[in-house]
């Protein structure tokens, strides 16, 4: 039987040595419909006067996907059964109201906010690792067609 120099193996011991690989896995996953993002996607209103303000215009909402230990956002999103794209785009109508002075008509995407962990586990030799856990990581994926209208100070 030939040996091999570098690993100290011989035939047989050789060929039965599996390959060591990784993957990823998404634990304690949970999702919170109806959660209003924080992202400004549209304004009205002035510090001097009172006025009346409406909004109604397409606008893009950021996708935020939260990473860890070498995951990919493509495989995250998967995971999660959303788009991994960067944006949504949104329509944005917020009926028209009387805004005071000082204060301002905002608009602000409306989605699904996602809490999650990811376990980073290493297989080979017919044996597998988790090697390491993340802390609590977040995505949100906004709604194309929800906006949470609000009257905030400018």
């Amino acid at each position: 039987m030939a040996a091999d120099t570098t690993t100290g193996m011989q035939g047989d011991e050789m060929q039965t040595r599996a390959a060591w690989g990784y993957y990823h896995k998404v634990i304690s996953k949970s999702s919170t419909g109806s959660y209003v993002g924080t992202e400004k996607l549209a304004s009205c209103g002035s510090r001097t006067v009172a006025m009346d303000c409406s909004l109604t215009k397409g606008k893009a909402a950021t996708r935020s996907i939260g990473l860890d230990l070498g995951a990919t956002r493509a495989w995250a999103a998967g995971q999660l059964k959303i788009s991994a794209s960067a944006t949504q785009s949104v329509s944005v109508t917020c009926r028209k109201q009387k805004v005071a002075k000082g204060k301002q008509l905002v608009a602000y995407p409306v989605g699904v906010r996602y809490k999650y962990k990811i376990e980073k586990h290493i297989t080979g030799g017919g044996k597998e690792y988790v090697t390491d856990t993340s802390g609590w990581l977040y995505a949100f994926n906004p709604g194309s067609a929800r906006v949470s209208c609000d009257i905030r100070n400018l």
